[in-house]
């Protein structure tokens, strides 16, 4: 499995507001939202896509401390909780990375 494209990626802005580019490839978008022929919808999605790196690597780290509250934290229906969030954390980590 190949790895995504480094971030940070960033929206193309008003001037090409439909799309999302890389860091390393200024020029050439990696992205171009055109369910809508660019309405809101398209632009929003953009948005969302070009967060992507940055979400993911939050995620992450929240992941890491979610993994220590579920140890420390004594209460059990606050450990119910905190796995539920660290196992949607995992979860979405994977779908990211192009497991499951």
């Amino acid at each position: 499995m190949a790895n995504h494209t480094p971030g940070p990626w960033r929206w193309g802005g008003p001037e090409w507001p439909n799309k999302v580019f890389s860091q390393e490839r200024h020029a050439t978008p990696m992205v171009e939202c055109n369910y809508m022929d660019g309405d809101a919808e398209d632009i929003a999605n953009a948005r969302l896509i070009a967060a992507a790196p940055a979400l993911l690597a939050a995620l992450e780290d929240a992941q890491i401390w979610l993994n220590i509250a579920q140890n420390l934290h004594p209460s059990r229906t606050s450990q119910k909780l905190v796995k539920a969030a660290h196992d949607r954390a995992r979860d979405a980590i994977a779908k990211a990375k192009g497991g499951e």
